[in-house]
């Protein structure tokens, strides 16, 4: 979710005695822009040096072999090797994803039919969610089955499985409302109104089971225990009724958009279920990835919105459409009998569709901001690994836009009042950090907020700009952050008074965090670092650790103590400052 680096990182090579040296050039902005540097790439450069051997030892077998004198082949094969190479590094391919490893193998068509990312055969297991939605707009009124086919991966038994059911947290008699006291005028402005979710007949295996739904959790009891490996398929009946509201999951008059529908599978940690309330500040949505197929039937007039590729099916009044979303988080939706489309692809076969019930003066502009985030944060980290991107409007309570798996909504009070569109960018880096690299959101929310808020600055701050803004930001928050009880970056949702506090901490504090870690590890290790992330976390869970890891090996340096410092003292630690910025 948002809070507001143009760059575009290409990669030079340079051949020298077998060394492949990279060149960060940026083709579209002044010198004093984001990461600037020049250095020496340690994966490419240490690929480079194991060239030469390997070249060696075959022309080796090839001239024992057949008894020849090869020498001359030899040097126009090595470099015609080495500029095959650098070819390879210079172009944009989508993530290689690791076959070695727990990850799957992500490819995408070039084709415009919305493809999704195709697994490999998986050494590990997603859950299969299968639905049929029946929705009747006027009445915001939905009817439908869920079914969840799971296999138990956590290495222990279980005799129970608990789903996050967050639509009851919008009920009236919800104890925990998932928007602040100071939204409510926002979130009501249709006037009073609240969910009604309702989990009918539900069986396991086709065999009735026990449930309980308290608060946000949806309690499945099972009849005999789960064993490690075990596969089992979960079916629930759901009648819902959406609000005239706005927030993640709401309506108004002719629109419906569900950010958080589903009941999900809470995720399993530590021998146990993480069933957390559905917190009224930042994002309370903590998901393994997983595989979505969802038929969605509505009137013909209607419209219908959601992530993944999509096939329709008309019938006399009414027309099915049925999602296919592999390898996200989640899976939103939003129907509405005005939409106006606009539409895009970039030069690497994204489409973009935007759809917009409001008329809009410029929506190319849109589309610009879109197409340009999904460039840059590609640039940093790795290929956006999917072959669509949709951007919905709906009416949100106190934020401009919200991310889910390749959707996003979009607040219209932002649509038709903002004179740029920075925010946008923010969502987009989403879908690397929170979609692509899940994270604890509900005790790690810097993980993703705090990260995105800093790369996003680097497309609309100049290396100076972010420094002066840094250091004011750093003597705000040291200020104020004895006065906030959550002033850790460690410290969990429900330590924040509102959601003023909880920005200042996990966007505000997360951002000086990583800008203060660019300056201590320097642009190249930066850089490695965020790559090295993406390809070793991509569609898993990175916990803390996990990110100082990845830091301290891309940099060679032990950032135990640094990260520490930053994450669990209440106390503001020291900004590192730019050495190049602080020269001039």
């Amino acid at each position: 979710m948002n809070v507001a680096m143009p760059l575009t990182i290409g990669i030079g090579i340079e051949i020298k005695t077998w060394q492949v040296m990279t060149v960060i050039d940026s083709k579209h902005i002044p010198k004093s822009k984001f990461l600037i540097a020049k250095g020496r790439g340690s994966i490419v450069e240490a690929s480079a040096r194991a060239f030469p051997a390997l070249v060696a030892k075959f022309w080796d077998m090839l001239q024992k072999a057949f008894a020849m004198d090869l020498r001359p082949l030899k040097r126009l094969a090595a470099l015609a090797f080495v500029l095959l190479a650098a070819a390879g590094c210079q172009k944009k391919v989508k993530p290689d994803i690791p076959t070695q490893t727990s990850l799957p193998v992500v490819t995408a068509s070039t084709n415009t039919e919305h493809e999704t990312p195709t697994p490999s055969p998986e050494p590990q297991s997603y859950a299969e969610y299968q639905a049929t939605l029946d929705i009747f707009p006027k009445e915001r009124k939905i009817i439908g089955v869920e079914k969840v086919i799971y296999v138990n991966s956590t290495g222990d038994e279980l005799s129970e499985l608990r789903f996050n059911a967050y639509l009851a947290a919008y009920a009236k008699d919800s104890t925990q409302k998932p928007y602040p006291p100071e939204a409510v005028k926002k979130v009501m402005r249709y006037g009073e109104d609240y969910s009604q979710l309702k989990i009918g007949e539900l069986s396991v295996n086709e065999e009735h089971v026990e449930t309980e739904l308290t608060g946000t959790s949806l309690r499945v009891i099972l009849k005999r225990p789960l064993s490690p490996g075990e596969r089992i398929e979960v079916r629930f009946e759901i009648e819902a009724y959406i609000p005239a509201i706005n927030a993640r999951t709401g309506g108004s008059p002719g629109q419906i958009w569900c950010g958080n529908f589903f009941p999900m599978l809470a995720v399993y940690e530590n021998g146990e279920w993480r069933s957390d309330p559905c917190y009224n500040v930042g994002d309370p949505f903590y998901t393994r990835t997983s595989n979505f197929t969802v038929s969605v039937t509505a009137p013909l007039e209607y419209e219908i919105i959601g992530t993944g590729s999509s096939k329709v099916a008309e019938h006399v009044e009414k027309k099915t459409t049925t999602f296919t979303a592999k390898l996200v988080r989640d899976f939103a939706f939003a129907v509405s009998a005005d939409y106006k489309e606009h539409a895009r692809q970039t030069s690497e076969g994204v489409d973009i569709d935007f759809y917009a019930f409001s008329d809009l003066e410029k929506p190319e502009g849109i589309l610009d901001m879109a197409e340009r985030a999904l460039a840059y944060f590609g640039d940093l980290a790795g290929p956006y690994p999917y072959n669509r991107l949709v951007l919905v409007e709906a009416g949100l309570p106190y934020y401009n836009a919200m991310e889910y798996s390749q959707l996003i909504f979009l607040d219209s009070d932002f649509l038709n009042e903002a004179e740029q569109y920075s925010d946008i960018a923010h969502e987009i880096g989403h879908q690397w950090f929170y979609n692509i690299i899940g994270s604890d959101q509900v005790n790690n929310a810097w993980m993703d907020e705090g990260l995105v808020a800093f790369l996003k600055d680097g497309m609309f701050l100049t290396r100076e700009e972010q420094e002066l803004a840094a250091r004011s930001e750093h003597e705000r928050i040291k200020a104020i952050s004895p006065e906030i009880s959550g002033s850790a970056l460690s410290s969990s949702l429900g330590e924040y008074k509102n959601w003023a506090e909880y920005h200042d901490i996990q966007f505000g504090k997360g951002k000086l965090l990583f800008h203060s870690l660019r300056n201590k590890m320097g642009d190249s290790s930066f850089l490695a670092f965020l790559k090295l992330y993406y390809q070793t976390y991509s569609f898993k869970i990175a916990s803390p650790q996990n990110m100082i890891d990845a830091a301290s090996a891309a940099s060679g340096m032990e950032l135990d103590e640094f990260f520490n410092g930053w994450i669990y003292n209440r106390d503001m630690p020291e900004l590192v400052l730019d050495p190049i910025v602080q020269a001039n």
